[in-house]
């Protein structure tokens, strides 16, 4: 008598061997292990899903050290204080919390209040 794997058709003469198999059947669907993720994948095909699963947890590709989901990345990225801006003055460009903090008060072009009251003129 011939025994075989139901995920795929891996067939022995022996059932210990099948099941043996089943624990390195690479047809056999597992459940995604990350949170949130109740996928079922085949095995061969979960390192290609892990590096593409919304729910897998990722760095900040800025490098600020943040940790989020994947599909939360987006929107980290949009207010992260190491994404790279423009100084809406001279147009140099660094991370944000460079250009927002000592570069303000460093730039060429920044216009600061007149000191003297009721001036309205803006100077360097």
């Amino acid at each position: 008598r011939m025994f075989s794997c139901s995920y795929c058709q891996h067939r022995d003469e022996h059932q210990h061997i099948i099941s043996i198999h089943l624990k390195q059947c690479p047809n056999i669907p597992l459940y995604c292990p990350n949170n949130g993720c109740n996928k079922k994948i085949k095995r061969h095909l979960m390192t290609q899903h892990r590096d593409e699963c919304p729910h897998d947890i990722v760095m900040c590709s800025n490098g600020c050290g943040f940790k989020c989901k994947r599909y939360q990345l987006p929107t980290h990225l949009l207010n992260c204080p190491m994404r790279i801006v423009s100084c809406p003055h001279c147009q140099h460009r660094g991370e944000h919390r460079s250009i927002t903090g000592v570069h303000l008060t460093q730039c060429p072009d920044y216009l600061l209040p007149c000191p003297n009251k009721r001036c309205e003129e803006k100077i360097k």
